[in-house]
């Protein structure tokens, strides 16, 4: 029977994160997963990096990063060909991060993904929205699709562009601060907001201030990357366990 795969049961900083993951697996022996069966946990970002690696546009690259932004925000890390999780498994946890930084700015903890994520966009634009340039969009969807249009009010579009073009910096800060401290080389976005192209130009044009050259690229496998990296996930952890007994004639049956 194949592995289930979520997150490995490793102990982390905080036990809300530990009570989660065990309530994780709970759920899913309760949902008839046999105790036999070993159940991994791990988090999306990281499955979404997997698939990257090995479907994607990170095929030929040891060394790269995946940056999701959307309704919220994480890091998957690859480092020497290898899905780096760090000593909790909770390595390119962006989200919980502190924001803001500038002086006399009060840090409040999660900041960051409360501040970039889809939700906080919005919050911002709605606060931003000129009154005469026509109703605001309600959805970061809806945003980036009037920012993308040629076929409606130019005051609109315009306005909505300007609004993605501003949070695409903000995005591309981010990049910046992972690139300076990892040198990933590639960062791969991805994401409901992070993928779409027009987050692409302001993202390089922070990079493109490093002093070190960094590639950056939208995910081309969209919202099945996830997925994708699941069932390679899975069919890893499968082979390495039959690997394992072959390799045991005592944990072989019969």
């Amino acid at each position: 029977m194949p592995h289930t795969v979520l997150r490995g049961p490793r102990e982390v900083a905080r036990q809300p994160e530990l009570d989660s993951e065990r309530a994780i697996v709970r759920a899913v022996r309760g949902a008839g997963v046999p105790e036999h069966v070993p159940v991994q946990v791990e988090n999306n970002v990281n499955c979404a990096a997997l698939a990257e690696q090995r479907d994607g546009c990170a095929r030929d690259e040891r060394t790269f990063a995946m940056l999701q932004i959307g309704v919220g925000i994480g890091i998957g890390l690859v480092l020497d060909g290898r899905l780096f999780t760090g000593a909790n498994g909770v390595a390119g946890e962006a989200s919980v991060m502190p924001f803001p930084w500038h002086p006399g700015g009060v840090p409040q903890h999660e900041g960051l993904e409360r501040h970039l994520g889809s939700a906080g966009l919005m919050q911002r634009v709605a606060a931003a929205w000129p009154r005469d340039a026509g109703p605001c969009p309600a959805t970061a969807e809806a945003l980036f699709r009037l920012a993308g249009a040629t076929d409606v009010d130019g005051r609109r579009s315009s306005t909505a562009r300007r609004m993605v073009d501003d949070h695409a910096v903000e995005v591309g800060r981010l990049a910046a601060a992972l690139v300076s401290l990892v040198d990933p080389g590639l960062v791969v976005l991805s994401g409901g907001v992070g993928s779409n192209p027009l987050l692409l130009p302001g993202v390089r044009s922070v990079l493109d201030t490093l002093p070190w050259p960094t590639r950056v690229v939208p995910s081309p496998l969209g919202v099945s990357a996830t997925l994708t990296g699941v069932t390679r996930l899975a069919v890893a952890s499968a082979v390495q366990d039959l690997l394992a007994r072959l390799a045991d004639p005592v944990a072989l049956p019969g």
